[in-house]
């Protein structure tokens, strides 16, 4: 759960953050890419549950209901990710799923980065 919660780890592949690791601790998220007026991004959210090392959930002012679950799968573990977001009833008519989940990673690449 360390990429999720340690700001060194999500530094490497999310954006710079502030995590206060309770439930309703914070967690500012400043992404590290720029539009092209050179902004960022800055997600505020607070920690609203926390398991550790199988559950983080925030909700924030950027994406909502953001939620990670860890569960065992075989040699592997399973990352399941959904995230809820409530969409103004202005908003245009077609907007991307906001669910996903992701395929289990062996056991042997432990401790290696994923190549994106």
């Amino acid at each position: 759960m360390a990429a999720l919660t340690d700001p060194a780890e999500l530094t490497g592949w999310w954006g710079q953050a502030d995590v206060d690791l309770v439930e309703g601790g914070k967690f500012v998220l400043r992404w590290l890419k720029t539009d092209d007026c050179g902004n960022r991004a800055e997600m505020h959210a607070t920690i609203t549950r926390l398991e550790p090392p199988r559950l983080l959930e925030s909700t924030g002012d950027l994406h909502g209901v953001l939620r990670w679950e860890l569960r065992p799968d075989g040699d592997g573990t399973l990352l399941a990710f959904s995230s809820t977001l409530e969409l103004p009833s202005s908003a245009p008519g077609c907007w991307p799923a906001g669910t996903g989940t992701w395929t289990r990673w062996p056991r042997s690449s432990a401790g290696r980065r994923p190549t994106w």
